[in-house]
């Protein structure tokens, strides 16, 4: 499986790397719904509560007023408020830590929550944050219309980039078959051999082009399993070696797997004797 669209994508492989994540999120969704549940019955409730403080701010000005005196923070005049979807998510991954408490106190009991989710899965980064703040802005702006089969759902992120501009495949060369001298087999291998050298250099001309652009090569994976592999160990806490029985493969493959693909999500993998289903709460 080619996880970037084509041969070759923009550096740092932004888009085999953004759909490993939505194929490790569709697989967490299969195999451990239990996340989105919990983050929907522990987390949801609180972001739409902040969502509504805020759009009713914005209707008049003496709500809006009212939310700024509410936060206000005397000790520290740079207290910032969030006003936006990408103000909740920026402030949340920027001002992860206590700084969060310092400068968006509105933001701490969604802070707070969305923090204890992720940790208590395992799943504790930025990308893995943003998305869920995205997942519950898809749920706010959409349940009215689809209704509660929304919440089964994350919103699953793209990457938008531009194509490159490369130049057009031209093959100039002309050719006449001399029936009486040549068999068929024999013009089709002459000309099949003049169009392959212009199609080899053509690709390679690209190649070099796209190169020099910072394009790299398109990440493979063959084993799309994988990722299961790591939602068991990650998420939902088995061990190593109850993976390679389960697969029947050895525990060195399980964790060869287990680190190809946390580094290609940008997830970092729990410590070994961190272990056992995740805790209720």
């Amino acid at each position: 499986m080619n996880l970037a669209y084509g041969e070759m994508e923009p550096q740092d492989n932004i888009i085999s790397k953004e759909n490993a994540r939505n194929i490790f999120l569709n697989t967490i969704k299969k195999e451990m719904p239990e996340i989105l549940h919990t983050l929907y019955n522990n987390v949801y409730s609180i972001y739409k509560q902040l969502i509504i403080e805020i759009e009713e701010a914005k209707k008049v000005q003496t709500n809006y007023i009212s939310r700024l005196n509410k936060y206000k923070n005397k000790k520290n005049e740079f207290t910032i408020l969030a006003w936006n979807d990408k103000d909740i998510e920026d402030a949340i991954n920027h001002y992860i830590n206590e700084l969060t408490d310092e400068f968006y106190p509105d933001l701490i009991p969604l802070k707070d929550e969305l923090i204890k989710w992720a940790e208590r899965y395992n799943i504790n980064c930025s990308w893995i944050l943003e998305t869920a703040i995205e997942t519950m802005s898809h749920w706010y702006r959409l349940s009215p219309y689809v209704g509660s089969k929304i919440y089964e759902e994350w919103q699953y992120r793209g990457v938008v980039f531009w194509g490159l501009d490369l130049p057009l495949f031209e093959f100039p060369e002309k050719f006449k078959w001399d029936i009486a001298f040549e068999t068929e087999k024999q013009f089709k291998e002459k000309v099949q051999a003049k169009f392959n050298e212009y199609l080899n250099k053509y690709i390679e001309k690209c190649k070099m082009e796209a190169q020099e652009k910072n394009y790299v090569k398109g990440t493979e994976k063959r084993q799309v399993e994988h990722f299961e592999w790591f939602v068991r160990y990650q998420v939902q806490g088995w061990s190593k070696e109850k993976i390679a029985r389960e697969y029947h493969v050895t525990r060195q493959n399980v964790s060869n797997a287990i680190n190809e693909i946390a580094d290609l999500v940008g997830l970092e993998p729990r410590p070994t004797s961190k272990g056992g289903r995740p805790k209720k709460g």
